[in-house]
């Protein structure tokens, strides 16, 4: 009866075991098609202005009418406003409206400051959002 006992729980052990390593094997390979699903460009002067990168998805690989279509959007194509009644003098809204083909990036390459006593630092950021947090 023991070794009835010890065979069944070692067959249960050993399925689970089995089924661990296949969910851990698709796991992986599912990460990796993840991963492996985009082309990533850097760019240049030569190709597209402000040295912008490019993430090209595999099924959907710009043609030359969209690479000519970035050379040519430009900064004048991008307004920058202070939303109506929200300038105050602790801070304001901006609004930033880029009506190019294929919009610019924005990102954290630039810094938001405030004067406290003097000293420029950094106002406490409320809300991260994707791309541009709420501070």
């Amino acid at each position: 009866m023991k070794k009835y006992f010890f065979l069944v729980i070692s067959i249960v052990i050993l399925i689970i075991l089995v089924a661990i390593f296949f969910y851990i094997r698709e796991y992986k390979n599912t990460k990796n098609k993840k991963i492996n699903n985009y082309n990533f460009i850097k760019s240049n002067e030569n190709t597209i202005t402000n040295n912008n990168t490019i993430i090209n998805n595999e099924n959907n690989i710009l043609n030359n009418n969209d690479v000519q279509d970035l050379k040519e959007r430009s900064i004048k194509n991008v307004k920058m406003e202070i939303k109506e009644g929200t300038l105050n003098k602790n801070g304001a809204s901006i609004i930033i409206k880029d009506t190019n083909l294929y919009p610019f990036s924005y990102g954290y390459w630039f810094k938001i400051e405030k004067k406290v006593n003097n000293n420029w630092q950094e106002p406490k950021i409320i809300n991260h959002e994707y791309s541009f947090p709420a501070l």
